[in-house]
């Protein structure tokens, strides 16, 4: 482990301020080995290197080889593993495992549990401008939407800021650690009009009733790209004419490639927080395919990783 001392000193010399309280150090200096992970650490983290700062990616970059077309067997082999990991993940970290910095580790939320809600108020603003922007009126195309389904609602981070607007919310997740999470924060609040399903299978997904909003962010590049591309093809089917689909997912990274059979023969670690993509292209392919008529395509900064290009996606469906 490294020395209390050196994390302070980290803290100063790289991110230019004193550390928040003596137990974020602690923690530090627990977790990490070396000076050389916790110049890592610190020199990767949002703070140092804000996503805002990132800029727009080569445009030379070569062609990615990903194989989409798994069997109903090995998406399911797929969904049962991230069930595992997140279920583990939850036990363990789950506020850090939805956003993954320091400061929301387990052994810190007691102390920053406001402001890991707070950015789902953020996620709703986000929401709301991104609608005006693209010419609809949130009063006809959010507002009076009478059902929303949330993919990977987590501990209910956004779920919560959700439920003041719509109706009723469907608020889904593979992992039934961090359902209990939101539901006990939904409960606490006594948001009534939140139904909160656990993604068991992929039969949930044809056991989901029509809705107005799929709503997705920092939840898809979290699966192997096969299972990306069949759960964005079961909601839309779902969605309502005239509802909109807003949702995040990395659609490049350099010298990614992905291969179902490598994929599930490899020895897969739990714990960790898997990174995939899905080329723009089957994702323009799969609006197309269901109906859905894109309004707008940006580029963001949710995963924060220099080599990858993440999209936001804005559709309608017609």
């Amino acid at each position: 482990m490294v020395d209390s001392w050196d994390v302070v000193a980290a803290y100063r010399l790289i991110l230019g301020r004193d550390p928040e309280n003596c137990d974020v150090v602690v923690a530090h200096a627990e977790q990490i080995e070396t000076l050389a992970d916790l110049r890592k650490k610190f020199f990767d983290s949002d703070e140092f290197y804000p996503p805002s700062r990132l800029v727009a990616q080569p445009l030379n970059w070569p062609p990615m080889n990903i194989e989409l077309n798994a069997s109903p067997e090995q998406l399911t082999a797929m969904r049962n593993h991230i069930e595992e990991n997140w279920r583990l993940l939850g036990e363990t970290e789950p506020h850090w495992s939805v956003l993954s910095q320091e400061n929301f580790r387990t052994a810190n939320i007691e102390l920053t549990k406001d402001e890991f809600y707070a950015s789902g108020r953020q996620f709703l603003h986000q929401l709301i401008v991104t609608v005006r922007r693209c010419g609809l009126s949130p009063g006809d195309a959010l507002f009076d939407s009478k059902t929303c389904f949330e993919l990977g609602c987590g501990v209910g981070r956004c779920t919560i800021f959700l439920s003041e607007i719509f109706e009723n919310v469907i608020a889904a997740d593979i992992s039934p650690t961090h359902l209990e999470i939101a539901r006990q924060n939904l409960e606490r609040l006594n948001r009534k009009n939140v139904l909160l399903t656990h993604f068991s299978s992929f039969e949930s997904l044809e056991f989901l009733p029509p809705i107005d909003t799929f709503i997705s962010v920092i939840v898809l590049q979290h699966n192997p790209p096969p299972l990306i591309d069949a759960l964005l093809s079961g909601i839309l089917r779902k969605l309502n004419p005239g509802g909109i689909a807003y949702f995040q997912v990395p659609t490049y990274r350099l010298n990614y490639n992905f291969g179902i059979e490598d994929y599930m023969n490899a020895a897969l670690p739990l714990g960790e927080i898997e990174m995939h993509v899905i080329p723009q292209y089957r994702v323009f392919e799969i609006l197309h395919q269901n109906g859905c008529r894109l309004l707008e395509c940006r580029e963001d900064a949710w995963t924060g990783i220099q080599d990858m290009v993440s999209n936001s996606f804005l559709a309608i469906k017609e």
